[in-house]
Protein backbone atom coordinates (compact mmCIF):
# COMPACT_ATOMS: atom_id res chain seq x y z
CA UNK A 1 0.00 0.00 0.00
CA UNK A 2 0.92 3.77 -0.51
CA UNK A 3 1.64 3.95 3.35
CA UNK A 4 4.52 0.80 3.43
CA UNK A 5 5.81 2.46 0.42
CA UNK A 6 6.21 6.44 2.74
CA UNK A 7 7.45 4.45 5.45
CA UNK A 8 10.44 2.64 3.05
CA UNK A 9 10.98 5.95 1.14
CA UNK A 10 11.06 8.07 4.28
CA UNK A 11 12.77 5.52 6.60
CA UNK A 12 9.93 5.40 8.80
CA UNK A 13 9.17 8.90 8.47
CA UNK A 14 12.63 10.03 10.00
CA UNK A 15 12.86 14.06 9.37
CA UNK A 16 16.03 14.91 7.36
CA UNK A 17 17.99 17.63 9.57
CA UNK A 18 18.06 20.62 6.84
CA UNK A 19 14.68 21.00 6.07
CA UNK A 20 12.31 23.43 6.70
CA UNK A 21 9.42 23.31 9.82
CA UNK A 22 6.86 23.03 6.91
CA UNK A 23 8.13 19.58 5.24
CA UNK A 24 8.89 18.09 8.85
CA UNK A 25 4.57 19.03 9.43
CA UNK A 26 3.98 16.96 6.59
CA UNK A 27 5.97 14.17 7.30
CA UNK A 28 4.63 14.08 10.98
CA UNK A 29 0.79 14.62 9.79
CA UNK A 30 1.32 11.35 7.69
CA UNK A 31 2.80 9.42 10.37
CA UNK A 32 -0.15 9.97 12.31
CA UNK A 33 -2.43 9.43 9.37
CA UNK A 34 -0.12 6.27 9.03
CA UNK A 35 -0.55 5.19 12.50
CA UNK A 36 -4.26 5.88 13.15
CA UNK A 37 -4.92 3.74 10.14
CA UNK A 38 -2.72 1.28 10.02
CA UNK A 39 -1.48 0.81 13.83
Amino acid sequence: NEFKQLREITDNYTVPGDVCESYEAVYNMLSEIDEAYHG
